[in-house]
């Protein structure tokens, strides 16, 4: 064999070494099997193969629960100008589903669609302490504002039966917790209450 031939032969059988051979050019499909178990592992961690979204929460608002306290000698009378009788060392609390405000301690919403209360009770001295007190002892009564029937109707006050837990109190505001029931059959059954201390 020449040596023309020999150089032809090798050039041949490179060219055919080299068809058969894969080329490293980078290869896709190698990064795309990387990504694609990336992406499984982060859906498998959070339990989905979706993206998550946060969505807001619905349904009816809190009832509002808020409360006003003065002592006899500071609360303002209802529509007179006598003092409220009774010893002036006394704590009278109010709560309601409203904002109960010093600035308007007897008030009600404006008129609406709603139904609202206020429940009044009264806390001698020697119960402005925590602990639990039967509601007639306190003169617990409950005044309800309606619109079922319009106009605008206020009804009470009704005697109350249960009891009133003073949880805390403070020179500045008071917790208390309401049990039994009022006529029309309105029923409180551990309802808590915030109630501020309100200077006359």
């Amino acid at each position: 064999m020449n040596q023309l031939t020999y150089s032809r032969s090798s050039a041949i059988l490179a060219l055919l070494v080299l068809t058969a051979c894969p080329t490293d050019k980078g290869d896709d499909s190698t990064a795309t099997d990387e990504s694609t178990t990336a992406t499984t592992a982060a859906a498998e961690s959070t339990g989905s193969s979706e993206p998550t979204t946060s969505e807001p929460t619905t349904g009816d608002p809190p009832i509002e629960r808020s409360g006003t306290a003065f002592l006899r000698a500071d609360k303002p009378p209802d529509g007179t100008l006598e003092p409220l009788p009774g010893d002036p060392a006394d704590l009278l609390v109010d709560v309601g589903d409203f904002t109960l405000t010093c600035a308007d301690p007897y008030g009600f919403p404006d008129c609406d669609p709603n139904f609202y209360f206020r429940y009044s009770f009264v806390l001698s001295p020697e119960r402005q302490k925590p602990g639990v007190y039967p509601s007639a002892d306190i003169s617990a009564e409950l005044n309800l504002q309606s619109s079922e029937n319009l106009p605008c109707e206020r009804n009470g006050p009704f005697t109350v039966a249960g009891s009133v837990e003073v949880v805390s109190i403070t020179a500045t505001e008071l917790v208390v917790r309401l049990e039994g029931t009022a006529k029309p059959d309105y029923t409180f059954a551990g309802d808590e209450f915030t109630v501020l201390r309100c200077a006359g």
